[in-house]
């Protein structure tokens, strides 16, 4: 099990609101029409350490601090990418609307994404056999 550092920090924040939201354009490998996304300031950070690292999200929300569908925190990502999720720790995120679907995860935060990258994909100069940390 990871740690999961994803808090949802929304204060009267309806489903649907754009107040705590930026809308940014989209990576440009997503070939997108739309001028950009809203995304919520407290999943920001962590959707744009995957869009950084080249994986297509089709919609995410933090939750609002809403306690129940569909205020659960989740980010959406197209199917090539559901195994990448996957072997990055993230749980399935159950869609009531899509019962089956596993396209759906539970944000884990920005904090343990970046660790679980750093020690999965990258290695210091002795583990990769190179002298250039002495």
């Amino acid at each position: 099990m990871i740690n999961n550092s994803f808090k949802c920090t929304c204060k009267n924040v309806g489903m649907g609101e754009h107040t705590n939201a930026l809308f940014v354009p989209p990576p440009d490998y997503f070939n997108s029409a739309k001028a950009g996304y809203w995304i919520d300031k407290c999943i920001f950070h962590e959707v744009m350490i995957l869009w950084s690292i080249g994986v297509v999200t089709t919609g995410c929300c933090c939750g609002h601090n809403k306690p129940s569908e569909p205020g659960r925190p989740y980010i959406g990502v197209e199917n090539q990418f559901i195994p990448f999720m996957k072997d990055l720790g993230y749980a399935v995120h159950y869609n009531h609307s899509r019962p089956g679907d596993e396209d759906s995860f539970t944000p884990i935060g920005e904090s343990t994404l970046r660790e679980i990258i750093s020690e999965k994909y990258f290695k210091t100069g002795r583990e990769a056999g190179t002298d250039d940390d002495k």
